[in-house]
C-alpha cells in the first residue's frame, strides 16, 4: 500500500486525481518505461475504484529486457580476487549453475571426490541433479574439504551473496572498473 500512496501523491502534484483523462494523459507523457507507467496506472486504478470514478484504463505493454550476461573474463577476475575459501564456492556455482541455496544444502555425502561428482538436491522447482566437476575444481574442493569438515561444508546462501558483493566491489574499486559492480551472484549461471 505504501507504493500506491506514494504514486498517488506523485500524481496529485502534477494533475487532478478526480480527472481520469488528465491523469491518463500525464502518465502517457512520463519519460519512463512502460513497466513503470503501468505501476502508476494500477495505483490510480485503486483510486478510481474507491472514489467511484469511471475511466478507460490504459494498458502499457512491457517487455522483459534481455539480461546482460557478463563475460567469463570478468567473472574469473572476481573469482581470482576472492580468498581460497570463497573462490572454490564461486567456481562451483559458475561450473554447475546451481543456486547458492542449493550449494549451501550440499552435504559431505553428496560429494564424490574420486569421480569428481557433486550431487545437488533441487530447490524451487529445480530437479535434483549431478555434476561432473573439472579436475582443477576437484583439486580445489579436496583442499577445501580438508579444512571445512562439517556435514554441510558450504555457508548459507545469504553469506555467499554477501561475500560475492564484497570481493566484486573491492575489485571494481581497485581496477576502477564500475562495470564489475553489475555482476550479480546469479550471473555465475552462464
Amino acid at each position: 500500500m505504501k507504493h500506491v500512496s506514494y504514486r498517488l501523491e506523485y500524481l496529485n502534484r502534477y494533475c487532478d486525481l478526480n480527472n481520469p483523462n488528465e491523469v491518463a494523459r500525464f502518465v502517457s507523457n512520463m519519460k519512463c518505461s512502460n513497466a513503470y507507467k503501468d505501476t502508476f496506472v494500477k495505483s490510480y486504478h485503486c483510486y478510481v475504484q474507491v472514489n467511484g470514478l469511471k475511466w478507460d484504463k490504459p494498458i502499457y505493454k512491457w517487455q522483459r529486457q534481455i539480461p546482460k550476461i557478463p563475460i567469463s573474463e570478468a567473472i574469473n577476475k572476481v573469482i581470482s580476487r576472492a580468498s581460497k575459501k570463497y573462490s572454490i564456492r564461486f567456481k562451483i556455482l559458475m561450473e554447475t549453475s546451481v543456486m547458492p541455496y542449493e550449494l549451501s544444502q550440499v552435504s559431505i555425502k553428496d560429494i564424490d571426490l574420486e569421480k569428481g561428482i557433486l550431487n545437488v538436491r533441487g530447490f524451487k522447482g529445480h530437479a535434483s541433479r549431478s555434476f561432473k566437476l573439472k579436475s582443477e575444481t576437484v583439486a580445489m574442493l579436496k583442499s577445501y574439504l580438508q579444512k571445512y569438515t562439517s556435514d554441510k561444508p558450504f555457508p548459507n546462501s545469504e553469506w555467499i551473496g554477501k561475500m560475492w558483493r564484497k570481493f566484486r566491489n573491492s575489485l571494481s574499486e581497485k581496477l576502477k572498473e564500475p562495470s564489475l559492480r553489475t555482476i550479480r551472484l546469479y550471473d555465475l549461471k552462464h
